[in-house]
Formats: C-alpha cells, sequence, structure tokens
C-alpha cells in the first residue's frame, strides 16, 4: 500500500484530481483484494474501503469528466451490494 500512499500525498500536492481519484481508487481495490486473498469464502465489509471510494467520488467530481465519476459510481455500488440485506 505504500506506493499508492505515495501517489495519493504526490497526487494532493499537485492538486491532481484525476491521479488523486485513481490512487484513491486503486488502494481501495488493492484492499479489496487484499482481504478477498485472506479468506475467499467471504467478503468482509470495511469501512476504510468506503471511505476511500467516497473520497475518490469527490476528487472524480471535480475532474468534471462524468464518464470516469460514473464508472467509478458502479464500481461502489457493486462493491455496496455485497453487503445489503
Amino acid at each position: 500500500m505504500c506506493s499508492y500512499d505515495s501517489a495519493i500525498y504526490e497526487a494532493e500536492i499537485a492538486k491532481d484530481w484525476l491521479w488523486l481519484a485513481g490512487a484513491l481508487s486503486g488502494k481501495a481495490s488493492a484492499l479489496v483484494i487484499q482481504k478477498k486473498t485472506e479468506n475467499p469464502a467471504f467478503l468482509e465489509f470495511d469501512s476504510g474501503v468506503v471511505e476511500l471510494m467516497t473520497r475518490a467520488h469527490g476528487e472524480y467530481t471535480k475532474t468534471k469528466m462524468t464518464n470516469l465519476e460514473v464508472e467509478h459510481s458502479l464500481i461502489f455500488a457493486k462493491y455496496l451490494a455485497n453487503f445489503a440485506k
């Protein structure tokens, strides 16, 4: 996760919202994969993933690239749908 943290930090300094959103999304995805690898039969809800994805959504909104914002929203919705009752 160290590389994602570095990318997040550098993108924040550069005020590059697209790269920041991508780094946040990437870190969230890596966390999900890591959890799934640890226990393939069970995907556990992770509030850290939700926090990263929510923040990434805000950054995608700043880019004014609606297609990326929509794509990110669909991925986020699919993640959350795993925990709907």
